[in-house]
């Protein structure tokens, strides 16, 4: 099997700017991208057959396609899966530091599932329903280290790996560097970067709403009926009414805080040696 364009995949972390991309990526002439994101082909709609994840991606054949599903990181079969598919995919993966990741995550999850309550319990029998079954990960146990020498021995020469610290600091340049790891036109510049939160900590949520739009039936019904033009306005606005207008720094819980740090210390150490002299590398 083989895609009919370009293809490219933002597989995650969750928490570490892949909506950011989404968002600002969808503008680029030379991309096409969903509309809506996490189409999560590759995890909770596989079964919907590769045709029907073809037909996401509208527009020009040249353009390419990006599928921004931040749950593939935690999809054990998404490298067979993604290589049976196209195997010259090229693949995107932000970076955070493991123990300020985990805390971000918890924060984030628990907003819309009162279920998550336990850190210790989060971070060591994480739990990922990819609709197939549920997963169990001991996120301690070298979970990113793994993944990482994972995917530089599948991805070989299509593996980009970005620091989050630089995305965060330097969101131009890495916009720059993705054109240029995906060999399209420059279109991102100073002047017409939009800087803008995308799904960053300390938005405005509503619990409510997140729970809707997180449903699965609700997704599908939008992405299948409802014109992509309208999706992208609704989108905007969303984004826009919703973001911080300054970064908020969240205070988490000190107890929670140090578990992280004791159970994540050598993945910590990892995610320092990896980024120390670059915060864009390319396998």
């Amino acid at each position: 099997m083989s895609s009919n364009r370009p293809m490219a995949t933002v597989i995650g972390m969750g928490r570490a700017g892949s909506n950011f991309l989404y968002y600002q990526l969808r503008k680029h002439p030379k991309v096409s991208v969903p509309a809506l994101t996490e189409v999560s082909f590759y995890s909770r709609f596989f079964s919907r057959g590769f045709d029907w994840y073809k037909k996401q991606f509208k527009g020009d054949t040249s353009q390419v396609g990006i599928d921004v599903s931040a749950n593939y990181y935690l999809q054990d079969n998404f490298v067979h899966r993604v290589n049976s598919f196209d195997p010259n995919t090229k693949i995107i993966l932000g970076v955070r530091k493991p123990s300020n990741w985990i805390l971000s995550y918890f924060q984030q999850m628990r907003t819309f599932d009162f279920s998550v309550n336990n850190m210790e319990k989060f971070i060591t029998e994480f739990e990922w329903d990819d609709r197939e079954k549920v997963r169990h990960i001991n996120m301690s146990d070298n979970y990113l280290p793994n993944q990482i020498e994972l995917y530089k021995k599948e991805f070989k020469g299509r593996l980009l790996v970005y620091d989050f610290a630089y995305l965060h600091n330097h969101s131009v340049e890495l916009l720059q560097q993705i054109e240029h790891f995906l060999e399209i036109p420059s279109f991102f510049n100073e002047a017409n970067y939009e800087d803008i939160k995308v799904n960053a900590s300390g938005r405005k949520n509503n619990r409510f709403l997140l729970n809707i739009i997180s449903n699965d039936r609700f997704r599908l019904f939008v992405n299948d009926f409802l014109p992509q033009s309208f999706i992208d306005k609704l989108r905007t606005w969303y984004v826009r009414s919703g973001s911080p207008k300054k970064s908020v720094k969240v205070e988490h819980d000190p107890l929670h805080k140090e578990l992280a740090d004791k159970l994540l210390a050598s993945q910590d150490e990892y995610y320092q040696e990896m980024f120390k002299e670059k915060g864009v590398l390319i396998y």
